[in-house]
């Protein structure tokens, strides 16, 4: 009769397992157009026509536990300016998420304002969702919240667009789907060159350590007039910047819609120390514009050894047999190294 029970108890927890479908695998399924930036999956959901001639897009943004170092703090979609002051909600306004978009799951009745304009520490002109309490993902657990703004129907339809994040001091920008003039002449003069997609899409910019070394890690979606990069590194993340890199880093698709994998290898740095880059993207026109910083700390390679000390003190004697231990381990280091070298 135990062991029948026991049998039970086993296919119950087994039925209740597999039952389970945690939010985080509804994401990518439901998204026409997705970017991983900074540790953050932003969703493009889609874009519904409403009958009184405007259209709602909806976005959604999931926090990563495997990858994000700090809660979101704020997010901006890039507008054409020309569309700014249509936009709903405006600068100003209060936005409060949604539970549910279809089969999305997100966190219900969170507040956060909106500014319309060019946002200062991304450098992307366009709508921001910012200071949503608490935080998204401030707990490190995978959370989702679900964003919509509508704009007129007429002349909007999609292009590669930046989005970027901000989360403590990790501040990403890259490429996804979203609204795009369709005839800028027709938006007014002027508006022509300010309406055009951007020099250069990042879609990922992000460092990791490589034993005594950094790695430094960027990927475009798109390089229209763009020239090249400029790296930077700096030991504070407001700066003094170092250029890193003697010449400029030529650009691998100038002029096309297309991108490019880059990668740069910092051999100076000294382990233990926490340091901050920042890349730079020149444009054929003359302009450029700044990417980061990000951040990472040197952790060094885990199979140096450093000597500090080689002693004992008075107030706590070594046992005898530590000491054994510890000269048959130093022995075993010497002779490896004898034989290795001869």
């Amino acid at each position: 009769m135990k062991r029948l029970a026991l049998v039970l108890s086993i296919v119950t927890f087994t039925f209740l397992s597999l039952s389970v479908v945690p939010v985080a695998a509804q994401i990518p399924d439901e998204c026409t157009d997705l970017a991983v930036i900074g540790g953050f999956t932003v969703c493009f959901v889609g874009k519904n026509d409403n009958a009184d001639a405007t259209s709602t897009w909806t976005y959604a943004i999931q926090s990563d536990d495997d990858n994000k170092t700090a809660a979101l703090s704020h997010w901006v979609l890039e507008l054409c300016p020309a569309v700014l002051d249509d936009v709903s909600p405006n600068d100003g306004d209060n936005y409060t998420t949604p539970g549910s978009f279809g089969n999305i799951m997100g966190r219900a009745g969170i507040n956060y304002t909106i500014a319309v304009g060019q946002d200062p520490t991304l450098g992307i002109t366009g709508i921001k969702f910012e200071d949503g309490e608490p935080n998204l993902g401030e707990d490190g657990a995978v959370e989702t919240d679900i964003f919509q703004f509508t704009l007129p129907t007429d002349n909007i339809g999609y292009a590669p667009i930046q989005v970027g994040t901000k989360a403590g001091q990790n501040r990403i920008t890259g490429a996804i789907l979203g609204p795009r003039l369709l005839n800028v002449a027709a938006a007014g003069a002027g508006l022509l060159e300010a309406c055009q997609p951007t020099a250069v899409g990042l879609v990922d910019f992000s460092a990791e350590t490589d034993g005594n070394e950094v790695v430094v890690s960027w990927e475009t979606a798109s390089e229209i007039d763009n020239l090249g990069f400029n790296l930077y590194r700096s030991s504070a993340s407001e700066g003094p910047w170092e250029q890193l890199n003697p010449e400029i880093i030529r650009a691998k698709s100038p002029g096309t819609a297309f991108g490019g994998v880059y990668t740069f290898t910092d051999a100076e740095v000294i382990p233990g120390k926490l340091y901050h880059y920042r890349l730079e993207s020149l444009e054929t026109s003359g302009a450029s514009t700044f990417h980061g910083p990000i951040s990472i700390e040197v952790v060094g390679d885990p199979t140096s050894v450093t000597l500090v000390a080689f002693g004992v003190a008075e107030s706590a004697p070594l046992p005898a047999i530590g000491l054994l231990v510890g000269s048959l381990a130093v022995g075993w280091v010497i002779s490896g190294r004898q034989q290795s070298s001869s």
